[in-house]
């Protein structure tokens, strides 16, 4: 069981990374012709769109996943629901963290750079936030247990939680109070058993 579920959860990430990287060449594209051309709002309106874009993408991909991983009949996206989903740990709209890097950046000067460093950073972390969001929201109410898997780089992870999440193995779901991701550029996941 657990097996399958690891492996169509691996397929999922696969799919939502390409639909991801077809959307970053898209943004890069962007920032490489008009980061210099645009006003700050305006870059980072379209910035923004461009992100919210790919994010109703990873909505469908995880839907289409819960469905076939768990059963769960997949819902049509309701206007403002990917915004809800978003990265709230820091207490930050994703139009303040795009602002913070646009304002801190000491690489904005190289598009590259900029784009590498700033944009997809808040791509991944944006990416995993909805896509573990939809799940859990799908399957928390049904769901026995869960267990938070890990990528390689989150086992280093300096403030410790990913290590604390993936070290319980499986719990029961009400001992699961946080979702990854647990920091900026986390992979972890989270697969459920219902029995």
């Amino acid at each position: 069981m657990k097996k399958k579920l690891l492996d169509g959860y691996s397929k999922m990430r696969e799919d939502i990374a390409i639909s991801k990287d077809k959307h970053l060449r898209k943004i890069w594209l962007f920032v490489r012709e008009e980061m210099d051309n645009l006003p700050k709002d305006r870059f980072l309106d379209d910035i923004e769109y461009r992100i919210l874009k790919s994010l109703e993408e990873t909505y469908s991909i995880t839907s289409a996943a819960a469905r076939k991983l768990y059963g769960i009949k997949a819902e049509r996206l309701k206007d403002g629901e990917i915004e809800e989903l978003l990265y709230s740990k820091d207490g930050k709209t994703l139009r303040d963290r795009l602002e913070t890097h646009y304002d801190n950046a000491q690489d904005r000067a190289n598009a590259t750079q900029y784009f590498q460093n700033r944009i997809v950073l808040v791509m991944d972390t944006e990416t995993l936030t909805v896509s573990n969001s939809i799940i859990h929201s799908k399957v928390n109410k049904d769901a026995k247990f869960a267990e938070v898997v890990g990528g390689a780089n989150c086992w280093e992870e300096n403030g410790g939680d990913c290590e604390y999440w993936i070290s319980k193995g499986k719990m029961p779901i009400e001992e699961l109070s946080e979702l990854p991701p647990y920091h900026p550029d986390c992979e972890c996941g989270v697969i459920y058993y219902f029995e």
